[in-house]
This record gives C-alpha cells, structure tokens and sequence, in this order.
C-alpha cells in the first residue's frame, strides 16, 4: 500500500492550484502581439510565488517529492526561463520568437496543473469519484501536457506520434488517468529516450484496452515482475512510487495495468521499447 500524504501537506498545494487556474485563464486569454513586459513581470511574481510554496512542502514529505518529482518541479524553471526569454523578444520586438515560448509556456503550466490536481487524490481517507467519462477527450485534455515532455531545451519539438484512441465512454477518475498517462510519457522520453510515444485503444466486450507504446530502450526482464511493487523501479533515479501508484489507481477504477517490457515499437538501433497495457470498464 502506497503511503497516503497527510491533508496539513496537501491543502497549501490545492490552494496553488486555484491560484495556478486563474493565472492560466489570463494567459490563455492574452493576445501575445499585446504582451508587455509589465505583463511578464506580474507573471514570474505570481509563478515564484507558487513555487516558493511546493518546494517548501516538498522538502517536508517524502511522499510529496515522489509524485512533484524533479521532472515537475523542472516545469516550473521551464515557465521562469520562458517568460525571462518572452521579456528580451519583447524588447526585441521578435513576435514569432515570443509566440514560440508563449506555447511552450501554456504547455508546461496544463502538465502542472495535472500534478497539483492529482494531489488531492492522495490525501488520507480519500477515495476515487470514479465516472463514466470520453477516453478521446481525456487524451485532448492532455495533449500539451505529452508535447511537453518532448520539447528540446531550445524549445523545438521532438517527435512525439499520438494514434488517437477512437472514442469509448469508460469509467475513469480522470485527474488520476490523466496524471498516469503524463508519466508515462516522462517516463519514456526520460529513462528510455524514446522519440515515439503512441496511444491507441479498441474495445473487448465490456472492457476498453488502451495501449502505451514507445520506441525507446524497453525495460530489463529481470525486474518485470517487481515494476509495480512498492519501492521498486525500473531505473537507477527512478523511486519506485509511479508504477506502484499506477497499478493502484487502475485497480480504484475497476481496471488494471500489465507491461510487455519489449512490445514496443521498433527503433532505429535495432531494439524494442515498452508497451503498457490499461484496461478499464467500458460504460
């Protein structure tokens, strides 16, 4: 059983997610030839802000530093750098250089957002509202969120493929469905470097069987069996929490998770990548 974090760590963390909603409204409804730079400025106050208060609670729960990982806070120093880069293009009257990072921005801010929500999922004593939801508008949701993972440090898009599932209604809680899948993508560009990340599904009967598949680097035979146990993992900075947290977050469902650790897509050097198999109750 995954250690559950105590509300005193959770609630400051939801209340930087009502916080984070109204600053992601603004910036959606920014036109960015009409950026300023007191625009910017307003911006980086209220995200360092917001990140003084998740590394404050990071540094006190272990628990907290496993899901709001490295990789997550990462996004952060992404929406800081963007912003002092949008500053200088301003000023340099560049507008195609500040449309650039403004899309890299609203990306980096929805993958936050999906973290901060699934925070509260993991408080004690809560338990799943699980509804019918659409598979295909889940993935929608998160597109940016994938993209993310496969932007290069220079802002450029790496190759990143979504087969898009065809639409089914099935029974989710969606804030812990779209969190898994964000990972996952992490996950393969991180530890197995893929440049390929695809999602696709079919319906069995009564049952929706999502598939996750990328070309990188696989998974070792030798830990297959442990991949979803508690404190193990499949890689040497990994901390054996997102599998094991997956695997109950499905189950929460109605449904499960399975790993071919070589059925993956083929890649360039000869190898296979991992496919993980989700399947969840059609509705």
């Amino acid at each position: 059983m995954i250690p559950n974090i105590p509300k005193e760590y959770v609630e400051p963390l939801l209340a930087q997610t009502a916080a984070l909603e109204q600053l992601q409204q603004e910036i959606i409804q920014t036109d960015t030839q009409q950026l300023t730079v007191q625009d910017i400025e307003v911006w980086r106050q209220t995200f360092g802000a917001i990140a003084s208060v998740i590394k404050h609670v990071r540094r006190e729960c272990l628990s907290v530093q496993a899901i709001f990982d490295h990789d997550a806070l990462g996004q952060f120093h992404t929406l800081m750098g963007s912003l002092d880069i949008i500053y200088l293009d301003i000023q340099d009257n560049e507008p195609e250089q500040v449309t650039k990072w403004y899309e890299r921005i609203r990306s980096a801010l929805q993958g936050m957002l999906c973290v901060l929500h699934a925070m509260e999922f993991w408080m004690e004593d809560v338990v799943l509202d699980v509804q019918p939801g659409s598979l295909k508008d889940l993935v929608n949701h998160i597109v940016p969120s994938l993209e993310y993972c496969f932007v290069s440090e220079d802002g450029d898009y790496n190759g990143l493929t979504i087969d898009y599932p065809q639409d089914a209604t099935v029974f989710m809680h969606s804030a812990s469905l779209e969190l898994l899948l964000i990972n996952m993508a992490k996950n393969s560009r991180r530890h197995g470097c893929a440049n390929t990340f695809i999602l696709s599904a079919r319906e069995e009967g009564d049952v929706v069987i999502l598939e996750v598949s990328d070309d990188g680097s696989g998974i070792r035979d030798e830990i297959v069996n442990e991949l979803f146990e508690w404190g193990k993992s499949g890689c040497e900075k990994g901390t054996g929490m997102g599998l094991a947290h997956a695997r109950e977050r499905m189950a929460a469902m109605g449904g499960s998770i399975e790993c071919e650790p070589h059925g993956g897509l083929l890649n360039g050097s000869g190898g296979k990548g991992a496919r993980f198999i989700l399947k969840l109750q059609s509705s």
